[in-house]
């Protein structure tokens, strides 16, 4: 994001509905004053139209959720397994095809301000870019969620997360996180 205004995650929580009514009276008058969060209004637009089209196809491997949108699922009782993972660690996981796997990703130290981007190596090798994700800075916490029959699909082996700040041209790693994935039978 360019503006150093609004955040990622305003964006997000604008999308799902979840800012007040104050608050998103005053985003949309941002919004409608700025070119750089205009021009990000559009891209999410874009980026939201590829996603349903690739769950209608069955082709979304996992999305970045925020908090309130892991409150939605719960509160539309929607079976989840929860995974956290600190810098560092490996955690075993296994999925069922009714559940969706969330894997929340903790960050040591100060949570930072800048951009974030988010890579996933798949135990195939298999490589998923994020730019830009959502973090909750109350509690330093990244959540990423599969689909449990995408999991499912995936042979055993090890899931590896990489967490990069990006400041300009600069990018410094903050971690890895792995899972141990278990192929269900």
């Amino acid at each position: 994001m360019s503006c150093p205004n609004v955040t990622a995650g305003v964006f997000v929580d604008y999308w799902c509905g979840d800012l007040d009514r104050t608050a998103t009276e005053a985003f949309e008058e941002h919004l409608f004053a700025c070119d750089a969060c205009t021009t990000e209004a559009e891209r999410l637009v874009a980026t939201a139209k590829r996603v349903r089209e690739g769950t209608a196809l069955g082709d979304v491997a996992s999305l970045i959720l925020t908090r309130s949108a892991i409150d939605r699922l719960r509160q539309d009782e929607v079976p989840v397994r929860h995974y956290t993972v600190r810098e560092g660690e490996t955690v075993p996981c296994q999925a069922t095809p009714d559940h969706f796997s969330v894997v929340h990703l903790r960050l040591d130290g100060p949570t930072p301000r800048t951009r974030v981007d988010l890579g996933v190596e798949t135990a195939r090798g298999e490589i998923i870019r994020y730019e830009d994700v959502p973090i909750n800075h109350l509690d330093g916490e990244i959540s990423l969620a599969w689909p449990g029959d995408m999991v499912r699909a995936q042979p055993s082996g090890v899931l590896t997360i990489t967490l990069t700040e990006v400041a300009g041209s600069e990018k410094r790693l903050l971690g890895q996180y792995k899972l141990a994935h278990s192929a269900a039978d």
